[in-house]
Parts: C-alpha cells; sequence; structure tokens
C-alpha cells in the first residue's frame, strides 16, 4: 500500500511537472508571437524615423526642428514602447543604435543652430544701429519712431509722443546732423533680447545762424527681435539718443 502511494505521488508530481514545463512552453511561443507582432509594427516605424531625421539633418533650413525630431525619437523608443519591448530582436537592435546616434547627432544640430541664431541676431542688432544712424542723419522722424517699440520706456519717463516733438524740433532747427556710435557692445540677455550700450555724439549744425552743437550720452537700452525678425528698442535705461538741448 505504501509503494503504491508513493508511486501514485511520484506519478502526480510528473504529471504537475509537465503541466507546468506545456503552461511555460506556451507562455514562450506567445512571447514570440507577440515579440512578431511588435516587431512588424515597430520596424517601419523606426525605419521612417531614421529616413526622416537624415533627411533633416542634410537639410539647411533655418528653421529645421531639430528639438521636435529628437522629441519623436525618444518618443518612439521610450521605456515602455512597442519598440522598446522588442529592443533586442535581431531587426530592432540595429534601428535602436541608429537612433541612439542620430538622437546625438540632432542635439549637437540644436546647439549649433543655437550659436548660429545668436550670431545671426547680433548681427540684426549691428545692422539696426546703422540704419538708425542713416534715419537720424536724414532727419526721418518716421523711420526713427519707427525702430521705436509702442511700448517704448525711456529712465526718464520721456514718451514717445515727447521723442517725437524732440526729433520735429531738432529736424527744424538743424540743416545738418551726424549721428556718431561708438563702443557698441551687445549682450544676449533672453531669447531674442539684447542689453546694447554705446557711446552717441550728435552734432548740428545750422549754416544761416552759423549754429554748430554737440552734444554726447552714453546709453544703455534693452533691444528685441520680434517674431516677424524685426528689431525694436523697447527700453532705455540710461542716457539720451534723441536730445539736443
Amino acid at each position: 500500500m505504501i509503494r503504491e502511494a508513493t508511486n501514485e505521488g511520484e506519478c502526480n508530481d510528473q504529471v504537475n511537472k509537465n503541466y507546468a514545463n506545456i503552461i511555460n512552453l506556451l507562455s514562450e511561443i506567445q512571447m514570440v508571437i507577440i515579440t512578431r507582432e511588435r516587431v512588424k509594427d515597430a520596424v517601419p516605424l523606426l525605419k521612417q524615423d531614421i529616413k526622416d531625421a537624415e533627411a533633416l539633418l542634410a537639410s539647411s533650413s533655418d528653421d529645421a526642428d531639430y528639438d521636435g525630431m529628437v522629441l519623436r525619437l525618444q518618443h518612439d523608443t521610450r521605456d515602455g514602447s512597442e519598440a522598446y519591448f522588442a529592443r533586442n530582436d535581431a531587426a530592432l537592435a540595429p534601428l535602436f543604435e541608429e537612433i541612439s546616434k542620430l538622437i546625438s547627432q540632432l542635439q549637437n544640430a540644436v546647439k549649433q543652430s543655437k550659436l548660429d541664431t545668436g550670431a545671426k541676431n547680433i548681427q540684426k542688432v549691428q545692422e539696426f544701429y546703422s540704419n538708425f544712424k542713416q534715419a537720424y542723419e536724414s532727419k526721418s522722424e518716421y523711420q526713427i519712431v519707427n525702430f521705436i517699440s509702442n511700448n517704448w520706456e525711456s529712465s526718464e519717463g520721456t514718451t514717445i509722443s515727447d521723442l517725437e516733438d524732440n526729433l520735429r524740433r531738432i529736424f527744424n532747427i538743424f540743416d545738418n546732423i551726424n549721428y556718431n556710435i561708438s563702443n557698441l557692445t551687445i549682450v544676449p540677455i533672453a531669447d531674442n533680447t539684447f542689453r546694447v550700450n554705446y557711446d552717441v555724439e550728435i552734432i548740428g549744425v545750422n549754416y544761416e545762424r552759423n549754429l554748430k552743437h554737440e552734444e554726447k550720452s552714453s546709453v544703455c537700452e534693452e533691444i528685441m527681435i520680434d517674431n516677424k525678425g524685426k528689431v525694436k528698442i523697447y527700453k532705455t535705461i540710461n542716457g539720451r539718443f534723441w536730445y539736443i538741448k
């Protein structure tokens, strides 16, 4: 009886082991099927990501959205994604490696783009002051006021209306005006915003009255480049660019 019971117990143990093995095998088969389905969906997705990222890097567009492409690649390969689940598959592993390299290249492109944009913006500000000088010396009140933001602030409380009145008076008095800018320094303080310091010498001449007047000022102001690429003075912190006594 004891031997029969032992044999029966051993038989049950073997049945249980066989059952467990079958369950494990079925689970492995199911996992293989799921992995193949995920690979089937992920491969074309990642190949398209790679194609688009390479095209973006090869383009010379000033408004290339490198940040957006980085986010896209990171999203499609993130932990928890269909592709990530099967990342060690022979078909997906090289794609993951390629995408990792592309993300690094795109991030470098983002840095370079910011440097290039910063240099271009500083050049825009330099050109702005050259145009401002020309407008002042041509006594174009309209052009000068157009260089000023509608929300312009002055440390002295001068308004745009005051500015227009003063420019009109100066341009009526003097036949010729020289507007000389020196020691121009441009420092970025925020996106598309710059702190600008310079010395200005304004020389006005009235030939009929044999009058020559010189005015010097050290100016500090903040410049902004708007979404349309236009440069405007929106705050004069110190000094005056518009005044001749």
